[in-house]
């Protein structure tokens, strides 16, 4: 692995660390086999709870992509993911580099075998669509079925490999290269260009048979529609022509509407589309969805005719059919996923039609009509000037008409400074803005960014006022939540503090804070008043603490939960802050329940921290505590650096040895193997903490003490400790 690798991969997968609550990601850590990376992709198997689960995360794609094949993994997400991005940053060098090999270098059997093996079966199919084979032609080349090779290429993608795959692989491969030879009118590719055909060269089919036996065996209905005899590719057949009869075209698209409408999916058996066996539930279903592919298919052939009145009529109903009423029937919103059309590119031959056969003003009531409106942006990139201006004046109309003038912000609204966005007429979309804020106050953000940006900090504190003022009048509900009165008041301070005036800025941004108190709230209170003078600084500061020790006080869990108190964490970050340790230390002390095992954690952590003294070693029970992207190891970060020395760092990690302390036995009084599972977690940041300090003999002892003697009938317990911790005593 290269050095350059190595980093991004780390950089990367930094995002995944486990931190020491994660019990059920941390059970799996360090449990992972037949470890591989392939490139910037890692990937290994790991035993689960129903199986063996192959996981993967692939830093080379932005996002990084990631798969499990557990039943809730597919498109990543899941504890294993997790899992394995720790062990790969525990231990980087157990993952073996695969070996990959490129057509060019296929020359035995051997080769072919790990190219299949390491060659996506999605990057073959696009292969092959570049030479115009569309997975509905593959399939009919390969006697598959139409929906083989996709199905096959998403549970490649999701590790969920299908016992077809190497089969399909081979028989794209071999589709392949028979097509690049004819696209270069070669002969049939026989040469060391043509890598298969060298390697299957005097092969028989019974030996071509043996070659892929192992996935040949479970494939009866393939090998029933002799699908290893489709390997021989025929000649391509010639272009469908265009359909003499538009109308009649036009009315089966008619008739099958109606058909669809006739017949609700969900009468004879509910069944649900993410059910991963769909074939045979849905062949009713999935014979529609071809049926509309092809009538799609049908209508391209119009378009490239140039019958344009024909191919817009035609995608028109159906669009109607994939986004109307039919949807009771098909079941579902997202019916584009399960066509093999591209309806996004639909969309843009539809308005190229649409453009030639109608005025602008009708080709705007057309397309409003029929096109979805997750799609109806494309009326503003696919656009002409002329229809663009059409498609202004059809906006402004529909935002005149709009009987709805509180809360809900109309879709032309969004859509009209889309267009000025798109023709950058900026001060037009400012106009639109400040004529239309009092009725749609999501407004008032553009607005309020462009004064601030523009350092107008006169129309700031305007706007802001005029926003505060308004709120009054509305229903809080309907009231946009990125302008609630704690938003608007930061900003009011803000503006207030740039121009001059800092007592009324401190003012604003008290009520700021005390209507939503927070951290950064709290800075900003601190900073302001420093700015006046000390007393003012220590004043405000004492009043926010006073605020937060009531609010904290007044805490109540209810009847069900016992959620922790935010103001009360508030109050010992702030404390802490304000290098109050003993104070926040007695707070903690003092509260109860949830509340305090979360302060605990923010405390121990603080302590480890200023007492540690140094940066804990990588892949470190400390380091995973101090380095994860949780709010508190974001919280001590931002803190000041500087260490304890001396008999102040002794009694900081004494104090951190306290909170875990505290913190493990909470989850041992709370029973359970995953509570335990956390507790064995605390405890072996204990032990580092003594080993830190050279009391490693006495953690030893009284870990040995603590499972031979105060625990020894907590089997579970004993079990969880012994997995993270090792076993105990001499």
């Amino acid at each position: 692995m290269t050095q350059t690798e190595l980093e991004t991969l780390i950089q990367c997968l930094s995002e995944w660390r486990v931190a020491p609550a994660d019990v059920k990601a941390g059970r799996y850590v360090g449990q992972f086999f037949n470890r591989h990376r392939i490139g910037l992709k890692i990937i290994a198997d790991v035993e689960g709870n129903y199986g063996t689960y192959t996981v993967s995360i692939d830093a080379g794609t932005e996002p990084p992509t990631e798969a499990c094949s557990c039943y809730i993994g597919a498109g990543g997400g899941c504890h294993h993911v997790r899992a394995l991005a720790q062990t790969f940053l525990d231990d980087p060098a157990s993952f073996v580099p695969q070996e990959t090999r490129t057509r060019e270098q296929i020359r035995t059997l051997d080769d072919l075998a790990l190219y299949l093996e390491t060659m996506p079966l999605e990057t073959l199919l696009v292969d092959l669509k570049a030479h115009d084979l569309s997975p509905r032609r593959l399939g009919e080349l390969l006697g598959a079925g139409r929906r083989t090779l996709s199905d096959a290429a998403r549970d490649e993608a999701r590790n969920q490999r299908a016992d077809a795959l190497g089969a399909l692989k081979l028989a794209c491969l071999y589709l392949l290269e028979w097509t690049e030879a004819d696209a270069r009118d070669d002969d049939p590719p026989t040469g060391s260009g043509h890598r298969l055909a060298w390697v299957l060269a005097g092969l028989s089919r019974r030996e071509l048979l043996d070659l892929i036996g192992e996935f040949v065996a479970q494939l009866d209905p393939l090998a029933r529609r002799q699908f290893l005899a489709r390997f021989r590719p025929t000649e391509q057949p010639p272009a469908e022509p265009v359909a003499p009869d538009a109308e009649d075209f036009l009315a089966k698209i008619d008739d099958f509407a109606a058909a669809c409408q006739r017949r609700l999916f969900y009468e004879e058996e509910e069944v649900w589309a993410w059910e991963e066996d769909h074939t045979d539930t849905y062949e009713p279903e999935l014979e529609a969805f071809d049926i509309v592919d092809g009538f799609f298919n049908q209508a391209d052939r119009y378009h490239q005719a140039r019958e344009h009145t024909v191919a817009a009529a035609a995608y028109e109903k159906l669009f109607d059919v994939v986004w109307g009423d039919t949807y009771d029937w098909f079941g579902f919103e997202e019916i584009s996923g399960w066509l093999e059309t591209d309806v996004k590119a639909v969309v843009g031959r539809y308005l190229a039609s649409l453009g030639q056969v109608c005025s602008p003003e009708e080709y705007v009531e057309r397309a409003w009509e029929h096109v979805a409106l997750y799609y109806m942006e494309y009326l503003v990139t696919e656009s002409t000037p002329e229809q663009l201006a059409a498609l202004e004046a059809h906006l402004l109309n529909e935002l005149e008409e709009w009987t709805e003038r509180e809360g809900f912000t109309p879709f032309s609204l969004h859509m009209l400074r889309r267009l000025y966005e798109h023709q950058e007429r900026a001060e037009d979309d400012l106009a639109l803005c400040r004529r239309l804020r009092r009725q749609y106050p999501t407004l008032f953000t553009p607005l309020l960014d462009h004064a601030e940006a523009t350092g107008d900090w006169e129309q700031v504190e305007a706007l802001v006022r005029e926003a505060l003022a308004l709120a009054e009048t509305w229903s809080e509900h309907r009231w946009p939540h990125d302008l609630a009165r704690p938003q608007l008041e930061c900003r009011l301070s803000r503006a207030l503090e740039q121009r001059g005036d800092v007592g009324a800025a401190l003012t604003a941004a008290q009520s700021a804070f005390y209507a939503q108190p927070d951290f950064a709230g709290y800075q900003r209170l601190r900073d302001l008043a420093g700015r006046i003078d000390n007393g003012r600084r220590v004043e405000v500061v004492e009043e926010a603490i006073a605020f937060l020790r009531e609010k904290a006080a007044s805490h109540r869990p209810s009847l069900y939960y016992d959620w922790p108190s935010p103001e009360a964490e508030l109050l010992i970050q702030i404390l802490l802050a304000e290098s109050r340790h003993s104070e926040a230390y007695h707070q903690t002390l003092a509260e109860e329940g949830t509340t305090q095992n979360s302060l605990l954690a923010l405390l121990g952590g603080f302590y480890l921290t200023v007492g540690w003294g140094e940066e804990p070693a990588t892949g470190s029970e400390v380091e995973r505590l101090l380095g994860g992207n949780t709010p508190q190891a974001v919280f001590l970060r931002s803190l000041a650096r500087a260490s304890f020395s001396g008999a102040a760092r002794d009694e900081a990690l004494d104090r951190a040895t306290e909170c875990y302390r505290r913190l493990m036995q909470a989850r041992i009084d709370a029973r359970g193997r995953d509570n335990y599972a956390v507790a064995a977690g605390y405890a072996a940041v204990l032990r580092e903490i003594y080993t830190h300090q050279d009391r490693s003999a006495e953690f030893d002892r009284w870990y040995a003490e603590l499972m031979e003697e105060t625990y020894r009938r907590f089997r579970a317990l004993k079990d969880e400790f012994r997995r993270q911790l090792g076993a105990w005593g001499a």
